[in-house]
């Protein structure tokens, strides 16, 4: 007998986007983590926004009703975009989007008595282009449960969530990154760890195909990025310019967190085009 399929709430068309509750597979077991994700289909020129947004800006949030003894884990953030909102460069996403969140049921989730569970949130983000429109809706799923026995079949929207793991920020010590802080800049010197799997064909690419979003306010969206080879190594420097907005460093001298962006991946033979940063500044 086939499994019953999973269902979601009709797609909704707000202003400047579409949105849908999807999961990566068609059912649920007990106690198994498994993946939703939110579908954001942006309209041409708009976009809604990464976890830092930069200078402006609004992220995408997820507030979560579940049934009782599920959890929620925190988006999946995949790699953002450089856009425009006006006349600002902002990080975010633009044409499709998947925001993945793993979800884990309770062990004690009965297949016979709990047939089917309904995971529902209030989704807020903010849609913009040349103008800005918040928007708030409330987003579903109904999931069939089974036991722990049964194979577990991909839905249509599985390729989204391949694609959503391989937009993610990779952490890796493949490349070392070192920082510090001269004159309201933040240099960066980024060189492969030697005899490691780093990429090295990113050494190659253009300047302008490297980019640092950053995840805390730290650095101003709105500047110029300045990239440069590193005089008689192999890498390459970054100069970043602190923004007006941040928060004033710590006595330590505070971290430069996060994520470095390429047109390539950064590791040899894998897909994430981005890792992560969180390195101490140094003065």
């Amino acid at each position: 007998m086939g499994l019953a399929q999973a269902t979601s709430a009709a797609p909704q068309t707000l202003e400047g986007v579409k949105l849908e509750l999807v999961a990566e597979h068609s059912a649920i077991q007990p106690g198994v983590p498994f993946k939703v994700g939110l579908k954001m289909n942006h309209a041409a020129g708009q976009h809604t926004y990464w976890k830092h947004p930069g200078i402006v800006g609004v992220p995408t949030k997820l507030d979560w009703k579940l049934p009782k003894g599920f959890v929620a884990g925190e988006i999946e953030w995949p790699r953002p975009e450089l856009t425009m909102m006006a006349i600002y460069p902002v990080y975010g996403y633009e044409n499709q989007i998947l925001l993945p969140v793993t979800i884990t049921p309770p062990a004690s989730l009965d297949p016979k008595t709990d047939r089917e569970v309904t995971l529902e949130a209030a989704a807020s983000w903010m849609c913009c282009g040349k103008t800005c429109h918040p928007g708030f809706t409330t987003v579903n799923i109904t999931l069939p449960t089974v036991g722990k026995e049964e194979k577990l079949e991909p839905t249509a929207a599985r390729p989204l969530f391949i694609e959503a793991r391989e937009a993610l920020p990779l952490k890796t010590d493949a490349w070392n990154v070192t920082a510090s802080t001269v004159d309201g800049k933040v240099i960066a010197q980024v060189v492969p760890a030697s005899g490691g799997p780093a990429n090295l064909e990113i050494l190659k690419t253009s300047a302008a195909d490297v980019y640092f979003f950053s995840s805390d306010g730290l650095i101003d969206s709105r500047a110029t990025q300045e990239i440069s080879d590193l005089p008689g190594a192999v890498g390459f420097r970054i100069i970043l310019s602190v923004s007006e907005h941040a928060p004033e460093f710590p006595k330590d001298g505070g971290r430069l967190e996060g994520v470095l962006s390429a047109k390539i991946p950064w590791i040899s033979g894998t897909a994430p085009t981005a890792i992560e940063i969180n390195v101490p500044l140094q003065r």
